[in-house]
């Protein structure tokens, strides 16, 4: 596995909430069994599949989403992060649409005063499933480059439009370093 950023996450100090799109989950969720992580997974069926996985990588799923839950998981997830936790969101979840940042994130940023970091990733061999997010589905023994964006802050004070181009810069960010990370095995 190769890195790219690295360093801003370790200049970024600890709790950090990581943005990644639903699409690119996979191999977030497996990555660095000693870090524990709190992820936001939606209570529907497929989330299930998602929860386990997650708890066998040493990762918290806080059960909800946008259409279901949400509020509740999303006070829950404040309190893990304020009391150390990382955190982990896909800011185009559940539904979409595919790789548009909503601005649930920036809120948790907002509310928690931690730094968000965009991650993502790709593979040399992979499959791109035919759902809504186009899951990257990475296929055994493997060469992956996962790839830290810029550490983007979110101040506890700041107005509804300074939390727009946040979110906005976080989705190009998120998109930046997806397409980096795929041309790389090109």
């Amino acid at each position: 596995m190769e890195y790219r950023g690295l360093e801003r996450l370790e200049a970024a100090g600890l709790p950090v909430i990581f943005a990644f799109w639903h699409g690119r989950q996979a191999l977030l969720i497996t990555w660095r069994r000693e870090r524990r992580a709190c992820l936001i997974v939606s209570r529907h069926r497929d989330g299930e599949i998602i929860a386990r996985i997650a708890k066998a990588f040493n990762k918290l799923p806080v059960r909800g989403s946008t259409t279901r839950g949400g509020t509740e998981a999303l006070r829950r997830l404040v309190r893990l992060v304020r009391q150390g936790e990382d955190a982990g969101i896909t800011p185009d979840g559940p539904r979409g649409p595919r790789q548009v940042c909503q601005p649930g994130v920036i809120a948790l940023a907002r509310m928690t005063e931690r730094r968000i970091i965009p991650i993502s990733y790709s593979v040399r061999r992979k499959r791109f499933l035919g759902s809504w997010d186009r899951f990257l589905l990475p296929y055994p023994f493997n060469r992956a480059l996962i790839i830290f964006g810029t550490p983007i802050e979110v101040a506890r004070n700041c107005d509804e439009e300074t939390m727009e181009a946040k979110r906005q810069q976080l989705e190009r960010s998120l998109n930046a370093i997806t397409d980096e990370a795929d041309q790389y095995f090109e």
